[in-house]
């Protein structure tokens, strides 16, 4: 419902009573007209701006920007320090009402139309503006210059998990269902800041990472902004609305609200055991060929993997980034998604249990360009479990 004393279309006709109220504020501190999201409501539920923020939030994965209104761990006073604030999220805190303008998508790529514009990855653009944030390194920022350091706010904080608490704690995003990864590492700076101690593969986010990335032949080719060895890419690209330009599609942009699990844009299936279907992996294929996987161009029994075994991508793969190995490889050792299932090492020399061959978790041995070895309990050949892949790759 529109506010009757604003006399004009637009915010910038009806000027500082947009959001601000000289008598009757819901917000003293700051004169804001209502409380917290209801004052950008008022515009951002497609009445006045173009598109619908208010309806994202409805979605079943979204940020709780609704969960307390107001909220009590939100410093409506705008001096929050990122590292000790409680955990929790508003829209001014991705969003300067003063600074913010309108901006081409930040994103990689539109998969509907290649040539669509779009910002170039990291840089924050306008939509974003003048926000706080912590760098690559864990430290405080009062302004972002890259959108990642917008995110790490929340899910990179120093000794924390990717959604506050422990360092194990996962965000609450996934109740459902628990995976624990084989680097047992669940911050999302920690798992893509090229600068962490132990981080040995991730998507480039902050920096790319040629000595894997070259090994990645499913790399699309007919993407202008991606290659292997400079390109990098947003956050955004992979979490934002399914309607959204990341996901091909005409709806708003932003990690505001999804229909698919994690907040991302398409569906990338979390069920280790879901057949192979391009549906269930349109977020992989967004940037990976489906075609060159298939034809084990890095990998000689990707297909018997994926599709002639039904394993899932997320049982090998991590797609933030490994503390263990190359190529994205930290086995999912555990996971209540669709079912109870396990990775463990279980390899047997002649015998014995796990660990009895000298690796007491599970095992990729890197032999060189495109060859390897898994020590797996899914793998078994001559009383060993343990199956070498001459044409082993990402």
């Amino acid at each position: 419902e529109r506010n009757p004393d604003w006399p004009g279309a637009t915010v910038a006709e009806n000027g500082c009573l947009s959001c601000h109220d000289l008598h009757t504020a819901a917000m003293p501190p700051r004169l804001i007209t209502k409380i917290e999201e209801n004052t950008c409501y008022a515009c951002h539920n497609g009445t006045v701006a173009a598109t619908d923020i208010q309806a994202e939030f409805n979605k079943a994965n979204r940020h709780p920007v609704a969960l307390a209104t107001p909220n009590p761990d939100h410093d409506a006073t705008k001096v929050e320090d990122v590292l000790s604030m409680p955990m929790h999220v508003e829209c001014m805190d991705c969003h300067n009402a003063h600074a913010v303008q309108p901006a081409d998508p930040m994103i990689t790529f539109n998969p509907s139309n290649i040539g669509a514009p779009h910002t170039t990855a990291p840089a924050a653009n306008a939509l974003i503006a003048g926000v706080t944030g912590i760098d690559a390194n864990g430290s405080p920022m009062a302004e972002i210059a890259n959108q990642y350091e917008l995110c790490f706010k929340c899910h990179g904080r120093p000794g924390q998990g990717p959604c506050g608490g422990l360092p194990a704690e996962r965000c609450t995003t996934a109740d459902t269902f628990s995976m624990v990864r084989l680097d047992n590492v669940y911050n999302i700076r920690e798992k893509v800041a090229s600068g962490t101690p132990g981080l040995i593969s991730y998507h480039p986010i902050e920096a790319n990472n040629p000595s894997n990335n070259t090994e990645v032949p499913s790399l699309r080719n007919d993407v202008p902004a991606m290659n292997r060895t400079t390109s990098l890419m947003y956050c955004t690209d992979c979490h934002n609305n399914n309607t959204s330009a990341a996901a091909g599609g005409t709806g708003p942009n932003g990690p505001h609200g999804s229909t698919n699990e994690m907040l991302l844009a398409q569906r990338y299936s979390l069920n280790p055991l879901t057949p192979l279907a391009t549906i269930e992996y349109e977020l992989c294929f967004r940037c990976h060929s489906e075609a060159n996987i298939l034809s084990d161009a890095s990998f000689r029994e990707h297909d018997l993997h994926v599709r002639g075994n039904d394993k899932a991508c997320i049982n090998c793969h991590d797609p933030h980034g490994s503390h263990r190995f190359q190529h994205l490889l930290n086995f999912q050792t555990n996971s209540t998604a669709g079912g109870t299932w396990t990775i463990t090492s279980d390899c047997a020399d002649g015998g014995g249990g796990p660990g009895s061959c000298g690796r007491p978790e599970p095992t990729w041995e890197d032999n060189g360009l495109f060859s390897g070895a898994c020590w797996l309990n899914c793998h078994e050949r001559d009383n060993t479990r343990r199956i070498e892949h001459i044409n082993w790759g990402y």
